[in-house]
């Protein structure tokens, strides 16, 4: 089965004014948020890149940089970074501190990686987990009711763990949820 292209997935500056959204969880997604985020610089936007996975890739935006006839510093320099190592790190990004870089940055679009592998790590207790997914989706699906996209693509493991599918479950159904508020569903 072909993924959707990008532009299909979220458009650049998409006039649904916000929504939370999954991306595939096949081995497309990686490539689309890529996608995503370089549509949505190239066409005037800022983009935060919110990175779980350490898996930072400014390779292929330099390539549509320069695809476009652009310099890649103006194209990097409207992407703006937070890492998180931790389940923990990554609430406090964006219940603590994004709000307020998107408002600085005027950033429209907001991608959010490694939720997958950040909280189905088995070193964190599955509860524990758990609560502090549910708070994070809880502040994603908030912040993106005020008309910030957010994105989160979803890679799938070889064989995912009863936890793991519990976790993709989950974001899933926050997306659905929030897709049929915007009236997307």
């Amino acid at each position: 089965m072909l993924s959707p292209a990008a532009h299909d997935i979220l458009p650049p500056n998409d006039a649904s004014g916000g929504g939370l959204r999954i991306l595939p969880d096949d081995p497309s997604a990686p490539r689309n948020l890529w996608e995503s985020l370089s549509n949505e610089i190239l066409t005037g936007g800022t983009a935060i890149f919110v990175c779980g996975d350490n898996r930072f890739r400014p390779d292929f935006l330099l390539i549509k940089a320069r695809q476009a006839g652009r310099l890649p510093e103006e194209i990097l320099s409207r992407l703006h970074i937070a890492r998180a190592f931790t389940t923990h790190q990554l609430l406090s990004i964006v219940s603590e501190r994004l709000e307020s870089e998107i408002l600085r940055t005027r950033s429209t679009l907001v991608a959010v990686s490694g939720l997958l592998s950040l909280f189905s790590d088995a070193a964190v207790p599955a509860r524990e987990a758990f609560g502090i997914l549910e708070q994070l989706l809880v502040e994603m699906d908030r912040i993106s009711r005020q008309g910030v996209r957010i994105l989160i693509p979803v890679e799938p493991a070889p064989s995912p763990s009863r936890r793991a599918r519990n976790i993709l479950l989950r974001i899933r159904q926050m997306a659905a949820v929030a897709d049929q508020r915007s009236g997307g569903g």
